[in-house]
C-alpha cells in the first residue's frame, strides 16, 4: 500500500467529496503553508545547483 504524504490530509479535510469538508483550522493551515514553502523553497534550492552547475560544465 503507497503512504499518504502528510500534506494530502488537508485537501481531504476542505475538499468536497464523501465526508463532511470543513474549514481548515488556523494550525492545520499553517502546517499545510509550512510545508508548500518548504517544498518551493527545497526546488529553488535544487534548480540553482542545477544551474551553476550546467553553467559551469557549458563555460568549460
Amino acid at each position: 500500500m503507497i503512504e499518504e504524504h502528510p500534506f494530502g490530509q488537508y485537501p481531504r479535510i476542505a475538499g468536497k467529496g464523501p465526508g463532511t469538508p470543513r474549514p481548515l483550522t488556523e494550525e492545520e493551515t499553517m502546517a499545510a503553508t509550512r510545508m508548500i514553502l518548504a517544498i518551493e523553497q527545497a526546488e529553488t534550492s535544487a534548480r540553482r545547483m542545477w544551474d551553476g552547475w550546467a553553467g559551469e560544465r557549458l563555460a568549460a
